[in-house]
């Protein structure tokens, strides 16, 4: 519960104006609820002294409908209350949801690399609706109940303290059973939680990679995989159905109602009790089972609820640790040298845990492994609830982690305007260094200089707004060829957007295929082929007008006749700029102005085309290698 209110508090605190409604509609709300059982108790006891001297008349009539009066206007209290509650819980909701997108869009690249979007996404929106449905029903119901509850059973007491001690003993006995219920439950229902998330998680993932499976032929297995997990979540629910089902047969409102109508009964025979003080008691009775009759119908998917907020909840406490300084500042006058001095770098390689997919922060369930003996539902060690809390167990402890070394000791100076290549076998460090020009990640030691000013120093989104990025597998946005391309600069023009694309080459494809620029491209531009991609995001690149550029192998997964035309765009995109392009086709390279040959994650030798084949043994073996065809272009 604390979870719940901290969250809620944490929203409806910057809006102070809904919070005083709140209290003022809520408090006069609980006026009305007081006094209308106070003046029904006084109409009833009246009617009984119809034909009497006691009886009169315009007392009588002006205690009925000052009764009536204030159900009337209680009704409308009511709807104004709920108008409000409507208004924070819808406020919380978008708040909610746009600060844990906006965190998420902000968190490091190597956060990102140990998540699943699917998963991601899939808890945001979950705690946000969730957040929603507790909130309503907290302060739109319980709350007020509550507050209610106590001033009625203090007025009831003064009326008549047997019938008040029973009515307040059975409803704390039946809330010791929903005590003892709800913490037999949460294990099983936080535990059939994140199994959800890892079962959503993992569809997104086929829906991504749907090729590999249809080549796989593994649409049943993948079919076989959720439909186990799925059986193993029905039976668990089924368990916490059976305890919630018991609760269920313990009808609270129906044996509250016997017991004070019965025992009222009796008191009236007795002379100690009036008709209109049992109505009191009859009402307030069922005034304070109301909440509870809500919490119950809430408590079955309580525990469920409560681990979808803490989920989304943890969501936006995930820490980055690439972040602007308090002072971080731009170079209006940027030149575009750039400096590597002494870099070393390492990847926190994550160790795995049989049974665990992602990190203790995701505490997720691993639903890949296909070849555990767990997946044996016939099993005699085959426990659902142990399985699923031991993968909780394990993913809430901290993975071992090992440090993959991917730089070391890497030093090198590039002049503003200058072409470097970085070439050398796959993992020497070369797309290592596109991350660390990007700073999507910081070096573990040594620094990158930028015309002279250390690159932590900068701004970080003005930094990367300054850097044209074109990958080997540029992916696209749902979206149209031109809004693909405007994406580097929303505000350009269409005439900017289209002399891009010409220049980068792909104006006459586009203008080829049959709605032109405002053709939709598919989800991750797979309605395009790569090489179109390509000159896509080449065009993208040329938009934006960078001051430095970023290749990180751009045309090695293009044959040699698209490589030809997408060369067209690089060249335009280069012109004039600080430029690294990363190959493995060395052909592609010869003419800039230096190439820099790595191996494990440091310089071999760094010069032109030339003088490295008579420098640099590797690099002239790589170049025979490729012209004999015994080395992968």
């Amino acid at each position: 519960m604390r979870i719940v209110l901290v969250v809620l508090w944490q929203h409806l605190r910057r809006w102070p104006l809904l919070i005083a409604a709140y209290i003022a509609s809520t408090t006069f709300m609980i006026a009305l609820w007081v006094a209308e059982p106070l003046l029904g108790r006084a109409v009833i006891d009246s009617v009984g002294l119809i034909g009497t001297m006691d009886f009169k008349k315009d007392a009588f009539m002006s205690l009925f409908f000052a009764w009536i009066g204030i159900s009337l206007v209680m009704s409308v209290i009511q709807a104004i209350q709920k108008m409000v509650c409507w208004r924070a819980m819808n406020k919380t909701y978008l708040t909610f949801q746009e600060e844990k997108y906006a965190h998420v869009l902000y968190m490091d690249s190597a956060q990102h690399a140990q998540r699943r979007a699917g998963a991601i996404v899939k808890k945001i929106d979950n705690a946000a609706d969730t957040i929603w449905d507790i909130g309503f029903q907290l302060f739109q119901v319980i709350i007020p109940s509550l507050l209610a509850g106590f001033i009625f059973v203090g007025i009831a007491f003064t009326v008549n303290v047997y019938l008040t001690l029973i009515v307040t003993i059975l409803l704390g006995m039946y809330g010791v059973v929903l005590i003892i219920i709800t913490n037999r439950v949460h294990p099983i229902q936080a535990a059939i939680s994140r199994l959800w998330v890892s079962i959503i998680g993992r569809a997104y993932d086929v829906m991504l990679n749907i090729l590999p499976v249809k080549s796989a032929a593994a649409e049943q297995r993948e079919i076989d995989r959720v439909k186990y997990w799925h059986r193993i979540g029905f039976r668990l629910q089924t368990r916490a159905d059976y305890m919630w089902a018991m609760l269920e047969g313990i009808n609270m409102f129906v044996l509250l109602r016997a017991l004070t109508v019965g025992l009222g009964v009796y008191l009236i025979t007795q002379g100690q009790l009036t008709l209109g003080e049992l109505f009191f008691f009859t009402f307030i009775s069922f005034r304070l089972i109301s909440p509870i009759e809500i919490v119950s119908g809430f408590l079955p998917k309580w525990n469920e609820k409560v681990e979808k907020i803490r989920m989304g909840k943890h969501i936006g406490e995930i820490p980055s640790t690439v972040q602007n300084l308090p002072n971080a500042r731009i170079l209006p006058d940027l030149q575009g040298t750039i400096t590597f001095e002494n870099l070393s770098f390492s990847y926190e390689q994550s160790g795995t845990y049989p049974l665990v997919l992602e990190n203790d922060d995701e505490e997720e369930i691993n639903i890949l492994d296909p070849h555990a003996e767990h997946m044996d539902e016939h099993s005699p060690h085959h426990r659902p609830l142990e399985l699923l809390q031991r993968f909780a167990r394990s993913s809430e402890e901290p993975l071992p982690t090992t440090p993959q070394h991917a730089l070391s000791h890497f030093s090198l100076a590039v002049h503003a305007g200058e072409h470097i290549a970085l070439v050398g076998h796959s993992g020497a460090g070369k797309s290592t260094i596109a991350s660390l020009i990007n700073r999507f990640y910081d070096p573990t030691h040594g620094r990158i200089l930028v015309d002279g000013i250390d690159l932590k120093e900068l701004d970080l989104l003005w930094w990367r707004s300054c850097i044209g990025l074109v990958l080997q597998d540029n992916t696209m946005f749902n979206d149209t060829v031109m809004s693909n391309i405007r994406y580097a600069r929303p505000e350009a023009p269409d005439d900017e957007v289209i002399s891009a694309a010409k220049r980068a080459s792909a104006h006459d494809f586009i203008i080829g295929i049959p709605k032109g620029y405002q053709t939709q491209v598919g989800e991750r531009g797979i309605r395009l082929s790569g090489g179109e991609r390509q000159r896509l995001a080449i065009a993208r690149a040329i938009l934006k007008q960078p001051k430095i550029v970023v290749l990180d192998e751009a045309t090695s997964a293009l044959d040699s006749i698209t490589e030809r035309d997408v060369q067209e765009g690089i060249r335009e995109l280069i012109a004039d700029r600080t430029s690294f392009i990363i190959a493995h086709r060395l052909s592609t390279v010869r003419s800039v102005d230096r190439i820099a040959v790595l191996k494990n994650g440091s310089i071999l030798a760094c010069a032109s085309h030339d003088e490295l084949l008579k420098t640099c043994p590797t690099y002239k073996e790589m170049v025979e290698l490729q012209s004999h065809g015994m080395l992968a272009e």
